[in-house]
């Protein structure tokens, strides 16, 4: 198995060619067919979610756990020509079984013999310089897989893929319990065979289900005023990923803002230190696993704003203003962004990004008091739009994972709209953001993709003001 020499190639090498002409076509059919095929996929996915919002009734519950079934083991059978990162999952866990190396300290180009082990053949070679950018958790359960694999990379991706489809099938379990009742059986449906979702988590096999899986947790135990339980949850959510930090100032509030019976402020001030105790208690147990070489890592992320890739994001909307729109105009010399001034452009954004979190939060206030769950619910996935749309630098596919959980289980259109949207839509063009050859392709693919997340974003978040689009 040598996939990584034919990373973006859809055929994976099947026709690849010896000639670089030859080569380059194949490469170039494959990205047309990729764009085409998941055009296809997403129009279908439409109608198919379309069809079930007008007639809820027209699938059992046995046809759609069917269904919920057999497209994600569709999905799951594919190779992961887009994304290589489940092979760094494998290498890192690899490099902690066999080697008993930490690895948050040690890069795999450190080993001996790694040039010869084939559990790190098909690892993307920027990232074997590097330690594990990733939570405790999910290191930890690298490490479990490769230890089960023995050695066998084959192996060890067909378990990171049976693991993500019991993740996944844990995921709709929760959607389907957390949507409106009315409403479960589409909102189950629509995320168990979200091609999106599908596609990032069971096809590329990425990690982030594990945090899909904690939030949507959290949320349950939300639901059920379990205050410690959800603060647990969001801190294992936190030991996989960083993001869901800023989460907790979220359910924070929600706490503090309760009402009921007995709701005092003695007794809110004790289900927000319940919290605060859970997300502590859980974030600290997770990171003693890897203490203390997982600190500076964890330090590096938090004061950086993350990784220094750029994919989908305000930056490329700004390159195309700055090197096509402003010249055409006003006749004025094209340039491109340096790389300092994007790093320091990231400083700027990240602290709007905070001012707008705050502004948010307190107008959600009101809504939060009335409706505690719903109101939570539509805090967390309007900050993680705005942070899409203003500070994050890399919008990939897989992180729009992060939205679906939420939008399909608020009780408004304008929510369902945005998952489903953004699921039929968002994958046809990201062939083209990576490798392509000219700037220019690269700067239009990467460009429209932050275009849809932001068209899309801003009608969520202009529509959210009101309950103007709650289902009946």
């Amino acid at each position: 198995m040598d996939l990584i020499a034919h990373e973006f190639d859809y055929f994976l090498g099947l026709f690849a060619s010896s000639g670089e002409n030859e080569s380059k076509q194949w490469a170039a059919i494959g990205r047309l067919l990729h764009f085409g095929g998941f055009l296809v996929v997403g129009l279908l996915y439409l109608a198919i979610v379309g069809r079930f919002v007008r007639e809820p009734e027209a699938l059992s519950k046995g046809r759609i756990a069917g269904y919920a079934a057999l497209v994600p083991l569709i999905f799951a059978a594919g190779m992961p020509w887009v994304s290589p990162d489940v092979f760094f999952y494998i290498g890192k866990g690899w490099e902690e079984s066999h080697y008993g190396v930490s690895p948050y300290l040690i890069p795999i180009n450190q080993l001996p013999g790694y040039q010869n082990d084939q559990m790190f053949a098909n690892i993307f070679p920027g990232f074997l310089n590097t330690a594990t950018g990733y939570g405790p958790i999910v290191q930890k359960v690298a490490e479990l897989i490769a230890a089960l694999s023995g050695g066998n990379e084959k192996l060890a991706l067909a378990l990171h893929k049976v693991v993500n489809l019991g993740l996944h099938g844990a995921c709709s379990m929760l959607v389907y319990r957390l949507a409106p009742e009315k409403f479960a059986r589409v909102a189950a449906l629509s995320y168990a065979i979200n091609p999106l979702i599908c596609f990032s988590v069971l096809t590329c096999a990425h990690n982030d289900h594990w945090m899909n899986m904690f939030m949507l947790l959290a949320l349950l135990a939300l639901s059920r005023r379990r205050w410690a339980w959800a603060g647990a949850a969001v801190g294992a959510a936190f030991g996989v990923k960083y993001f869901p930090l800023v989460y907790m100032p979220i359910l924070g509030l929600a706490a503090l803002m309760q009402k009921g019976e007995g709701m005092g402020l003695a007794q809110r001030l004790s289900d927000a230190a319940r919290l605060v105790i859970g997300f502590i208690a859980t974030s600290v147990a997770s990171f003693l696993i890897f203490y203390p070489e997982a600190l500076p890592d964890l330090a590096g992320t938090l004061s950086s704003g993350g990784a220094s890739v750029y994919r989908n994001s305000i930056y490329h909307f700004a390159n195309v203003l700055s090197a096509v729109v402003v010249p055409s105009i006003f006749g004025s010399e094209a340039f491109l962004l340096s790389r300092q001034y994007m790093i320091d452009m990231g400083m700027s954004l990240r602290a709007v990004y905070i001012i707008i979190y705050v502004i948010s939060l307190l107008l959600l206030l009101r809504r939060m008091r009335d409706d505690i769950f719903n109101g939570s619910v539509s805090a967390c996935l309007g900050v993680t739009i705005l942070y899409f749309i203003i500070a994050n630098a890399s919008n990939q596919e897989w992180y729009m994972t992060w939205l679906m959980g939420f939008a399909l289980i608020l009780p408004y259109k304008h929510a369902y709209s945005l998952a489903w949207r953004l699921s039929a839509f968002f994958l046809p063009l990201v062939i083209y953001t990576v490798k392509s050859d000219t700037i220019i392709a690269w700067l239009y693919s990467n460009t429209a993709l932050y275009l849809l997340v932001l068209a899309l974003g801003c009608r969520y978040l202009w529509c959210s003001r009101s309950d103007s689009g709650k289902v009946a």
